[in-house]
C-alpha cells in the first residue's frame, strides 16, 4: 500500500483504487456493554443510532471523521432484546 497526499492507494491487479474507511464496527453482547466499553476504553459516550428491524440489532454511532475519511463513524451494535415490530404492509 502506497501513502499519498490524498489517503491511501491500494493496487488491485496493478491498477491504483483509493480506499476510505467508513465505519468501524464493535459487537457487543448487549448495547448497554458495547457502550460502557466504549466509555471505559476509549473515554467517549456514543450517540443515539437506531434499529435494524430486518436484522433485529441496534445500535450507538460516534464520528471518527479526518480528512482522508470525511464519513467514519464508529458503531457499537448488538442483537436487540425487544425490537419494535415493523409496521405491516398495506
Amino acid at each position: 500500500m502506497e501513502m499519498g497526499s490524498e489517503g491511501s492507494v491500494c493496487r488491485w491487479y496493478g491498477h491504483p483504487m483509493q480506499t476510505q474507511i467508513d465505519h468501524l464496527v464493535v459487537a457487543a453482547q448487549t448495547l448497554e456493554q458495547g457502550v460502557q466499553w466504549c466509555e471505559t476504553t476509549l473515554g467517549i459516550v456514543p450517540g443515539p443510532g437506531g434499529e435494524h428491524l430486518l436484522y433485529g440489532t441496534h445500535n450507538r454511532l460516534f464520528k471518527i471523521a479526518t480528512p482522508a475519511n470525511p464519513l467514519a463513524y464508529l458503531e457499537i451494535i448488538a442483537i436487540n432484546p425487544k425490537p419494535d415490530e415493523p409496521e405491516p404492509n398495506k
